[in-house]
Order: structure tokens, then C-alpha cells, then sequence
């Protein structure tokens, strides 16, 4: 038997939309959408792929997230530029001990260390020495933009990232969290609730990492709070976050879902175009059938596991 041999679908934003219109038997197969027709129903699919997001439409966009923390820092804002927000970096250890003002670096392994990247270095204050890359290096030695401030010791922790594509996205949702020390080892943080955050004590405190709480806003607002504050700079908060569904801006762009989704799209698209068209009754039936369908198939499909569970008493053992 000869098949393809692959398994790759993709599509576009214009050939969804296209797909959407004839279903609704408001274009014919090979004749495209009109520029205007076009331009509303990628405002609609851009709208609809948003709000499925609120219906739990998650699991293929969960993925690893990391903070860099900050002495005596308890608040932190998670938008991929005012802060060491990453989903992906390297560590080492320094070779060599320095000294305030020195301008280069000795590591034990360059790793993917190259120029431009954004480096910490531990220094024996206690601090993390936050500067960049700043040419290329030499066999080990890493030189560095801005000179040390304190001295530095051998097996002193260095992380690194490519400030250019390692800057993580604004969450919508931080679904776990844990705290990872320089040796690599991770203690789970526990996620809470704005109450319960709010009615933690001694605010101030230092010490290893209990509990969080992530504030999610417009904008550059979105808000992760820890409790207590970092007592080790060189400590990193690892996280399992919910990504945003990235927006349909260009003909060209592809579907931003499992291609297991596509079908889906299609039908709930031309479901919402429905009211801007003017299609048969027998056709808007079979339009929204297919919409019910294909979405609660979807949705159970791929829903975030955690969305799966529901729990609730055993009323008949009560009476």
C-alpha cells in the first residue's frame, strides 16, 4: 500500500476563512472570498480563537517557564522585558575566582554562552552580577560589558540566555511552580489563591519559597507573587505556564492549534459568520450541528487534564 508518509497538516489564516465560506455555500470551491469578506472574518476568527482559551483549549500550549530571582524581591512582572523571565537558559560554574572590576570571566564550559547574551555571575556578596556578553570569547574565558562588583569564587553559579529569543510571553495562567537551586534541585511551590496571599504574615521575610500567587492583567501588569522573598539569588522559580494563543495578523499565518483542530476551526468560524452571510436554513443547520460537534469533540480531546477532573460528594451515602 503507498501512502504519503507524512503526517504534517497545515493551514493558513485565508484558507481557514476559505473553508468557512464554503461550508456555508457563500463561495464556491475555487473562487476566493472577497477582500472585505476576508478582512471581517478574520476579526471573528481571531475573537473566537481568544475565547477558547477561556474554555480551557490548553494543553498544547503548556510549557516551561523561568524566573531569575531578585534579593529581597517578592513581586515580580512577567511580560519577557522588565524582568529575567525565560523559557530557556544555561548554567555553569566559574573555573577561576575573580575580583571587582574585572572584565572577563573564566568558565568551567562555555556551554552556548556567545556575544550579546545576557550572563549572571554570583558574586561572594551574595549578589547576582547581571551584565552581557560582550564579544566573542576566548577558549574559556567570557568577557563581560559590565566589570564585576565583588569578588567571585571558584564554582561560582553562572546562568546565561539569548535575551533575543529565551524571553518567555506574558502567561495567561501559571498552572505550577517550583523553586530549583544551583545544584539543580527543584522543591514544589504552592500555587494559591489572591485570599490566601493576601493573608500570609510577615511579608518581608526571607527563606526558602512557600507559596505564590500570579496576577494575571492587561498588558505589562501581569503580577507573580512569592512568599517568602528569596533567601538565594542564585535560586531560579521554574514554572508550567499557559501560554496566550498567538493572533492571526497576516494571510499567511498558520492555525496556532494541533492540526487535530482544524475541522473545528473551520465549522465554529463559519458558525460566527453566519449572521454577516446569507446562507440557506438547511445549510446554517448543518453549520451549527457540525459546530457542536466538532468543538465538544475538540474540547475533550484536548482540554487541559487539570480541567478534566471534577469532584463532588457522595450525596446518596448521606442519607
Amino acid at each position: 500500500m503507498a501512502t504519503s508518509g507524512s503526517i504534517a497538516l497545515t493551514f493558513t489564516r485565508d484558507e481557514i476563512i476559505q473553508e468557512a465560506y464554503e461550508q456555508l455555500q457563500v463561495v464556491e470551491p475555487g473562487v476566493a472570498a472577497t477582500a472585505a469578506q476576508v478582512t471581517s472574518a478574520a476579526r471573528s476568527l481571531n475573537n473566537m480563537i481568544k475565547a477558547w482559551q477561556v474554555q480551557g483549549l490548553q494543553i498544547h500550549s503548556v510549557h516551561q517557564s523561568f524566573l531569575f530571582t531578585t534579593n529581597d524581591q517578592r513581586e515580580y512582572t512577567l511580560d519577557g522585558s522588565s524582568e529575567k523571565w525565560v523559557v530557556a537558559y544555561d548554567d555553569t560554574t566559574l573555573s577561576t575566582a575573580g575580583s571587582a572590576t574585572d572584565l572577563a570571566i573564566i568558565v568551567t564550559s562555555l556551554g552556548d554562552i556567545v556575544n550579546g547574551d545576557v550572563i549572571g555571575i554570583y558574586q561572594s556578596d551574595g549578589t547576582m552580577h547581571w551584565t552581557t556578553v560582550d564579544g566573542p570569547t576566548a577558549g574559556l574565558a567570557v568577557p563581560i560589558t559590565d566589570a564585576l562588583t565583588a569578588d567571585t569564587l571558584v564554582g561560582a553559579t553562572v546562568y546565561s540566555y539569548t535575551a533575543s529569543t529565551d524571553l518567555a510571553e506574558r502567561p495567561m495562567e501559571v498552572v505550577e511552580c517550583w523553586e530549583r537551586n544551583y545544584s539543580g534541585n527543584d522543591r514544589p511551590i504552592d500555587m494559591v489563591s489572591r485570599q490566601e496571599y493576601s493573608e500570609l504574615t510577615l511579608k518581608g521575610n526571607t527563606g526558602g519559597l512557600v507559596s505564590a500567587f500570579y496576577d494575571p492583567q492587561v498588558g505589562s501588569s501581569n503580577k507573580l507573587y512569592i512568599w517568602p522573598a528569596t533567601e538565594d539569588v542564585r535560586n531560579i522559580i521554574g514554572t508550567w505556564v499557559k501560554r496566550t494563543f498567538e493572533s492571526f495578523t497576516a494571510a499567511a499565518d498558520e492555525v496556532d492549534l494541533p492540526q487535530e483542530a482544524f475541522e473545528a476551526v473551520a465549522y465554529n468560524l463559519a458558525k460566527r459568520l453566519i449572521s454577516k452571510s446569507a446562507a440557506k436554513q438547511m445549510t446554517v443547520q448543518y453549520v451549527l450541528a457540525m459546530a457542536q460537534s466538532t468543538e465538544e469533540d475538540l474540547m475533550n480531546k484536548i482540554a487541559g487534564p487539570e480541567d478534566s477532573v471534577f469532584f463532588q460528594p457522595d450525596m446518596d451515602g448521606y442519607r
